[in-house]
């Protein structure tokens, strides 16, 4: 699940310069695709989208996307990202209502029935020995990964605070991430046992991936 990518945690001076790259947004309800030019680099809360069409810079409502994707090294590679609500579920089920917040993340992979992408506060386009990167900014703040359905735009974040375990976190949310697996995290624990806790993402997808074969 690790992406291609630069990892630097300070905002430095080469965010000075914007470049435009060719791309493809994709709206939310009817998944229309408009073909474009995206302006890099882009903060991640970042209320407008800004491109070109047709030469002319113009500004998009970023709240009616639901994906876009960025071609790099001349389109031989595709970058795709989803828009979508950052969601902080407690144990109970429910969602920390005040960390609802609207933000593109990078996804890093697809499994079956459930997408994993990557959080950060900037996205910007580096070349590194010939070859162009996506390049992310992350928040010091904020570890893990996001987990989200292919047709929901909440955004799972596996982050745990303080007063939380990963488990209780990720079973705060299991109906709407593993809905076809009831005991899911009864499986995961099981798996887990033998398992580094650094492993503990890996092989939840894993069981899920198992539970829904059998």
């Amino acid at each position: 699940m690790k992406p291609t990518l630069l990892t630097l945690f300070l905002l430095l001076p080469f965010f000075l310069f914007a470049k435009s790259y060719k791309g493809t947004i994709y709206y939310k309800g009817d998944n229309r695709a408009v073909n474009l030019e995206i302006e890099m680099p882009f903060k991640v809360n970042a209320k407008q989208l800004k491109v070109k069409i047709n030469g002319k810079k113009e500004k998009i409502d970023a709240s009616t996307l639901a994906y876009m994707d960025i071609y790099i090294n001349n389109g031989q590679k595709k970058i795709v990202f989803k828009r979508g609500k950052i969601s902080h579920f407690k144990k109970n089920g429910e969602i920390r209502k005040r960390q609802n917040v609207d933000v593109w993340s990078m996804i890093t992979d697809v499994r079956e029935n459930i997408i994993i992408s990557a959080p950060g506060l900037m996205y910007d386009v580096k070349k590194q020995k010939g070859e162009e990167y996506i390049l992310i900014i992350f928040d010091p703040t904020t570890q893990g990964y996001y987990l989200s359905k292919p047709d929901s735009d909440i955004l799972v974040n596996t982050d745990p605070y303080f007063d939380e375990s990963f488990e209780s976190k990720i079973g705060g949310a299991k109906e709407l991430l593993f809905p076809e697996c009831e005991d899911i995290m009864e499986r995961f624990a099981e798996a887990q046992k033998k398992k580094k806790k650094s492993e503990r993402l890996h092989v939840l997808l894993e069981t899920y991936e198992s539970c829904l074969t059998k």
